[in-house]
């Protein structure tokens, strides 16, 4: 099994965190899409990702009906420093 990393050149620092959730009776979720046989969550620190990110998130609202909320978040916490 390979494990690819991508850990990006930094460009620029992150004020923000754009997340699409999708609620329900239980709570709230972070939505997973799966595109090209890979999943990852609609999470970007990039405002420059918010058009794409809000074209599949559409996509997904209509294939499954469910209802999706696109936050921003604003404030961070370091939790602790790795490596």
């Amino acid at each position: 099994m390979t494990t690819v990393y991508s850990v990006p050149k930094n460009t620029r620092k992150i004020n923000e965190i754009y997340v699409v959730l999708s609620e329900d009776e239980g709570g709230e979720g972070i939505v997973n899409a799966n595109v090209g046989g890979t999943g990852f969550q609609l999470v970007t620190g990039s405002p420059d990702n918010l058009e794409k990110i809000t074209i599949l998130c559409k996509q997904i609202a209509r294939d499954t009906g469910k209802k999706l909320k696109l936050y921003k978040f604003t404030t961070k916490e370091l939790i602790e420093k790795i490596g």
